[in-house]
């Protein structure tokens, strides 16, 4: 005959009263590792019974109007009265939970507007979380329409251009390091962006990036860096400087939101190519920039290079452009022609005549008083 599993004896019944107690206190206590965890479930559960009662009044917010200028006041807009009677009393007790957390007080500066004023400012380039609190706000006839959590972005962080040029390697004349400065929008600690940053070489491949040193050592808006030597081909290529989407500055929470990618590209070892052109008026002297795919010598470049109409100029080379600095008109157009057979100081050489067209604009205007004036 099978064994029967009810407990028998003296001392089952204390058994079975000490088991029942301890699930007792794993629920109880299960229930605050949970508060602890989420502060604002029980809000959340507490606002959706509320919303639930068929009879309870709808309140919703309207808006959020961060003050982004000096970020020095949060105005939280709802669609009805609710502190009517406390227009410009400081509220004891917070009406919400904001994190990362963040000293300040609560007022009601309309009777529908509640702002937060923060002890000093909210932080640049941070999402905050706010949670209202029902039982703060709102009477036992009224519930929250919808969640009572919104977030508040003060700023996008962003990276606001890349500098790249190329400085010729001595040992290896068809070979170039890449410098370059990153510029932000907030600063950026160096160590963080060594590890977000990557320079794809396409003979390479993304698992094998070009090695970058940043040579920047301090938190800055500015970030210089150098990468490996990298050899020229044949045929052009384009490389990928990428900074990771999770990058953050050094004081804020919010990233990128999306990998930023800037284009270089890296020129041919035989053929050489005319770029482009910038130019730069002034009121004596005007500046023409003219670029190649390869550092030119002036020296070299003056014997295959004529401007028209014909102006006096200064020739000089920095890295892979020419720049003529003369007495070029604002406001006035230059062809510039560089003949075939030009050769680079990595000995590409231009295959055919190439023209660019220079259209300097005219100087903003001036005001310019022969005297100080007499009062």
């Amino acid at each position: 005959m099978a064994e029967s599993a009810v407990p028998s004896g003296p001392g089952a019944w204390w058994r079975e009263a000490v088991i029942a107690v301890l699930a007792v206190l794993v629920v109880i206590f299960g229930g605050m590792v949970v508060v602890d965890r989420w502060p604002d479930l029980g809000q959340r559960l507490l606002s959706a019974s509320r919303a639930a009662r068929p009879d309870a009044e709808r309140v919703a917010v309207l808006d959020v109007v961060l003050d982004r200028e000096h970020l020095r006041t949060l105005d939280v807009v709802f669609d009805r009265p609710l502190g009517t009677d406390r227009i410009g009393q400081m509220l004891g007790r917070d009406p919400a939970v904001i994190r990362p957390k963040i000293g300040g007080l609560w007022r009601w500066q309309a009777p529908s507007v509640l702002r937060f004023e923060p002890s000093g400012a909210f932080a640049m380039a941070t999402e905050y979380e706010v949670t209202l609190l029902p039982e703060a706000l709102l009477d036992s006839t009224q519930a929250f329409a919808t969640d009572p959590r919104f977030a508040v972005r003060t700023d996008q962080f962003r990276v606001q251009r890349v500098d790249v040029r190329e400085d010729p390697v001595p040992d290896r004349r068809s070979a170039v390091v890449l410098r370059g400065e990153v510029r932000f929008n907030y600063a950026v600690d160096p160590r963080l962006l060594a590890g977000k940053m990557q320079l794809v070489d396409p003979l390479r491949g993304t698992a094998d990036p070009v090695p970058v040193a940043l040579e920047t050592s301090y938190t800055n808006t500015v970030l210089t860096f150098r990468s490996d030597p990298v050899a020229k081909e044949k045929a052009e290529r384009e490389l990928r400087l990428v900074i990771l989407a999770d990058l953050t500055p050094a004081q804020g929470n919010v990233s990128l939101g999306g990998d930023y990618v800037d284009r270089i590209r890296l020129g041919s070892r035989e053929r050489l190519v005319v770029r482009g052109v910038s130019v730069a008026p002034g009121e004596r002297e005007s500046t023409i920039r003219l670029a190649f795919s390869s550092p030119v010598s002036s020296d070299t470049a003056a014997r295959y290079l004529k401007v028209a109409p014909e102006v006096r100029y200064r020739l000089a080379a920095d890295r892979n452009e020419l720049v003529l600095t003369g007495a070029f008109v604002p406001g006035a157009e230059y062809e510039l022609t560089v003949g075939e057979g030009l050769q680079a100081t990595d000995e590409s050489v231009l295959a055919a005549e190439a023209k660019q067209t220079a259209r300097l604009p005219d100087l903003p205007p001036v005001v310019e008083l022969q005297s100080q004036g007499s009062s």
